[in-house]
Order: C-alpha cells, then sequence, then structure tokens
C-alpha cells in the first residue's frame, strides 16, 4: 500500500482523465454541495485543486488575495470572480 505524500497526489491525472471521459463537473457545480460518492466527492476536490492552481498561475498571488478579499466582504461567486480577475 502506498503512501500519500500530500492530499492533492494523482489530482492532475483524475482530472485529466475525467476530461479526457466528458466527466467533469461544472465550475459552478462545485460551488454547491460536494457529491455523496466518495470517487465523484474525490473528483470534485481534484477539480477544485485544479481550478485554485489555474488562478495562482494566471493570476498569482495577487489574484487569489482579490478573491478571497471578496469573499471575505460576502460577495457573491460571479461578482467576486469578476471584480478580482475578470471572469465568472
Amino acid at each position: 500500500v502506498g503512501v500519500q505524500a500530500s492530499g492533492n497526489d494523482g489530482f492532475l491525472e483524475m482530472v485529466d482523465a475525467a476530461a479526457a471521459g466528458g466527466r467533469l463537473f461544472s465550475v459552478r457545480s462545485l460551488a454547491s454541495e460536494f457529491p455523496y460518492d466518495p470517487a465523484d466527492a474525490s473528483l470534485a476536490y481534484a477539480e477544485s485543486y485544479s481550478i485554485v492552481q489555474f488562478i495562482l498561475n494566471r493570476w498569482g498571488n495577487e489574484g487569489m488575495a482579490a478573491i478571497l478579499a471578496g469573499y471575505q466582504e460576502g460577495r457573491s461567486h460571479d461578482d467576486v470572480l469578476l471584480q478580482a480577475i475578470g471572469v465568472d
């Protein structure tokens, strides 16, 4: 039995496989309750992780800080993302 080095080992491969199979969750659905099924919940976490990594790679710490500040102000998902990084 292997030991995970971190909680996100295999996430990239999981997301790639789901994308190839047309099984990705919508970004909007990830903002609600995660699936109950353990495999689907793992995929939802993997997708969420990949989205965060994408934001950090594209907009850096400044973009992520702007997103977090918007959420701290209690704004909606679409409003936060539009104001912080220009997408919804």
